[in-house]
Protein backbone atom coordinates (compact mmCIF):
# COMPACT_ATOMS: atom_id res chain seq x y z
CA UNK A 1 0.00 0.00 0.00
CA UNK A 2 1.12 3.54 -0.68
CA UNK A 3 2.40 5.51 2.26
CA UNK A 4 0.17 8.42 3.30
CA UNK A 5 1.51 11.81 2.27
CA UNK A 6 3.63 13.56 4.85
CA UNK A 7 1.56 16.11 6.77
CA UNK A 8 4.60 18.17 7.80
CA UNK A 9 4.13 20.47 4.80
CA UNK A 10 0.57 21.27 5.81
CA UNK A 11 0.23 24.85 6.97
CA UNK A 12 -2.49 26.08 9.19
CA UNK A 13 -3.98 29.53 8.78
CA UNK A 14 -5.99 30.94 11.64
CA UNK A 15 -9.22 32.73 10.85
CA UNK A 16 -8.27 36.37 11.20
CA UNK A 17 -9.38 39.73 9.92
CA UNK A 18 -13.04 40.15 9.03
CA UNK A 19 -14.75 36.77 8.51
CA UNK A 20 -18.23 35.87 7.24
CA UNK A 21 -19.93 32.53 6.62
CA UNK A 22 -20.58 31.87 2.95
CA UNK A 23 -22.22 29.19 0.83
CA UNK A 24 -21.20 25.50 1.16
CA UNK A 25 -19.99 26.12 4.75
CA UNK A 26 -17.07 28.16 3.42
CA UNK A 27 -15.90 31.01 5.67
CA UNK A 28 -14.49 34.05 3.85
CA UNK A 29 -11.88 36.10 5.75
CA UNK A 30 -10.42 39.40 4.53
CA UNK A 31 -7.24 40.89 5.98
CA UNK A 32 -8.76 44.37 5.65
CA UNK A 33 -12.03 46.00 4.64
CA UNK A 34 -12.73 49.52 3.40
CA UNK A 35 -14.93 51.43 5.85
CA UNK A 36 -18.55 51.87 4.69
CA UNK A 37 -19.27 54.92 2.54
CA UNK A 38 -22.88 56.13 2.81
CA UNK A 39 -24.95 52.95 2.36
CA UNK A 40 -22.18 51.00 0.60
CA UNK A 41 -20.53 48.19 2.54
CA UNK A 42 -17.39 46.36 1.41
CA UNK A 43 -17.18 43.34 3.75
CA UNK A 44 -16.19 39.82 2.56
CA UNK A 45 -19.86 38.78 2.32
CA UNK A 46 -20.15 40.96 -0.77
CA UNK A 47 -18.05 38.34 -2.64
CA UNK A 48 -20.75 35.66 -2.39
CA UNK A 49 -24.01 37.64 -2.57
CA UNK A 50 -24.49 36.84 -6.27
CA UNK A 51 -24.47 40.54 -7.20
CA UNK A 52 -21.91 42.27 -9.41
CA UNK A 53 -23.11 45.64 -8.03
CA UNK A 54 -21.41 44.92 -4.68
CA UNK A 55 -17.78 44.12 -3.90
CA UNK A 56 -15.27 43.38 -1.18
CA UNK A 57 -12.85 46.30 -1.15
CA UNK A 58 -9.57 46.12 0.77
CA UNK A 59 -9.00 48.77 3.42
CA UNK A 60 -5.28 49.47 3.08
CA UNK A 61 -4.07 53.00 2.34
CA UNK A 62 -2.48 51.94 -0.97
CA UNK A 63 -3.69 49.53 -3.68
CA UNK A 64 -3.91 46.67 -1.19
CA UNK A 65 -0.73 44.83 -2.11
CA UNK A 66 -0.28 41.79 0.19
CA UNK A 67 -3.89 42.01 1.45
CA UNK A 68 -5.49 38.57 1.55
CA UNK A 69 -8.78 36.76 1.14
CA UNK A 70 -8.79 33.34 2.78
CA UNK A 71 -11.52 30.78 2.15
CA UNK A 72 -11.75 28.26 5.01
CA UNK A 73 -13.43 24.96 4.09
CA UNK A 74 -15.32 22.55 6.41
CA UNK A 75 -12.51 19.96 6.48
CA UNK A 76 -10.40 18.79 3.55
CA UNK A 77 -11.93 19.42 0.13
CA UNK A 78 -10.84 18.60 -3.42
CA UNK A 79 -10.42 22.11 -4.82
CA UNK A 80 -10.41 22.32 -8.63
CA UNK A 81 -10.01 26.10 -8.79
CA UNK A 82 -12.07 29.26 -8.35
CA UNK A 83 -14.30 31.65 -10.25
CA UNK A 84 -13.82 35.38 -9.80
CA UNK A 85 -15.51 38.57 -10.93
CA UNK A 86 -12.58 40.95 -10.63
CA UNK A 87 -13.10 44.59 -9.73
CA UNK A 88 -16.12 46.58 -8.59
CA UNK A 89 -18.34 45.48 -11.50
CA UNK A 90 -21.38 47.72 -10.81
CA UNK A 91 -20.95 49.52 -14.15
CA UNK A 92 -18.12 50.45 -16.52
CA UNK A 93 -17.27 53.71 -14.71
CA UNK A 94 -17.18 52.18 -11.22
CA UNK A 95 -15.14 49.23 -12.54
CA UNK A 96 -12.58 51.53 -14.23
CA UNK A 97 -12.35 53.96 -11.28
CA UNK A 98 -11.33 51.22 -8.79
CA UNK A 99 -8.25 49.02 -8.95
CA UNK A 100 -8.59 45.38 -10.04
CA UNK A 101 -6.39 42.43 -9.15
CA UNK A 102 -3.70 41.68 -11.75
CA UNK A 103 -1.64 39.02 -9.95
CA UNK A 104 -2.73 36.75 -7.11
CA UNK A 105 -0.59 34.38 -5.09
CA UNK A 106 -2.79 31.34 -4.38
CA UNK A 107 -1.67 29.20 -1.43
CA UNK A 108 -3.31 25.98 -0.21
CA UNK A 109 -2.94 24.06 3.06
CA UNK A 110 -0.88 21.32 1.36
CA UNK A 111 1.92 23.86 0.93
CA UNK A 112 1.44 24.70 -2.75
CA UNK A 113 1.74 28.29 -3.91
CA UNK A 114 0.79 29.28 -7.43
CA UNK A 115 0.91 32.66 -9.16
CA UNK A 116 -2.34 33.49 -10.93
CA UNK A 117 -2.46 36.21 -13.58
CA UNK A 118 -5.93 37.71 -14.09
CA UNK A 119 -7.03 39.52 -17.23
CA UNK A 120 -8.32 43.08 -16.91
CA UNK A 121 -11.85 42.25 -18.06
CA UNK A 122 -15.31 42.69 -16.60
CA UNK A 123 -17.40 39.64 -15.80
CA UNK A 124 -16.53 36.17 -14.57
CA UNK A 125 -13.16 34.47 -15.07
CA UNK A 126 -12.30 30.94 -13.98
CA UNK A 127 -8.93 29.65 -12.85
CA UNK A 128 -8.28 25.90 -12.54
CA UNK A 129 -5.28 24.27 -10.86
CA UNK A 130 -3.30 21.75 -12.96
CA UNK A 131 -4.86 19.00 -10.82
CA UNK A 132 -7.39 19.11 -7.96
CA UNK A 133 -5.77 20.11 -4.65
CA UNK A 134 -6.72 18.51 -1.33
CA UNK A 135 -6.86 21.47 1.05
CA UNK A 136 -8.56 22.94 4.12
CA UNK A 137 -8.25 26.50 2.85
CA UNK A 138 -7.33 28.75 -0.06
CA UNK A 139 -5.48 32.01 0.53
CA UNK A 140 -5.42 34.60 -2.25
CA UNK A 141 -2.82 37.36 -1.76
CA UNK A 142 -2.84 40.48 -3.94
CA UNK A 143 0.60 40.81 -5.53
CA UNK A 144 -0.12 43.31 -8.31
CA UNK A 145 -3.09 45.37 -9.48
CA UNK A 146 -4.47 47.17 -12.50
CA UNK A 147 -4.63 50.74 -11.19
CA UNK A 148 -8.00 52.42 -10.86
CA UNK A 149 -8.55 55.67 -12.76
CA UNK A 150 -9.74 57.43 -9.59
CA UNK A 151 -9.30 55.29 -6.43
CA UNK A 152 -6.48 53.28 -4.84
CA UNK A 153 -9.01 50.67 -3.71
CA UNK A 154 -8.79 47.13 -5.06
CA UNK A 155 -12.12 45.33 -5.36
CA UNK A 156 -13.43 41.82 -6.03
CA UNK A 157 -17.14 41.58 -6.86
CA UNK A 158 -17.59 37.77 -6.58
CA UNK A 159 -15.37 34.83 -5.63
CA UNK A 160 -16.40 31.16 -5.53
CA UNK A 161 -14.35 28.02 -4.91
CA UNK A 162 -14.88 25.18 -7.40
CA UNK A 163 -14.83 21.73 -5.77
CA UNK A 164 -14.35 18.37 -7.48
CA UNK A 165 -17.23 16.67 -5.65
Amino acid sequence: AAEPAQKSAVRTVKRSGTCEAGPFDVTYCASSVLKPIKNNFYNPGMMFDGRRETAWVEGASDNGLDETITLHFPGEKQLVGFEIINGYDKDQRTWANNARVHTLEATTSDGQTLTVELQDVRGASRFDFDAPVTTNWLELRIKDVFAGAKFKDTAIAELYPIFAE
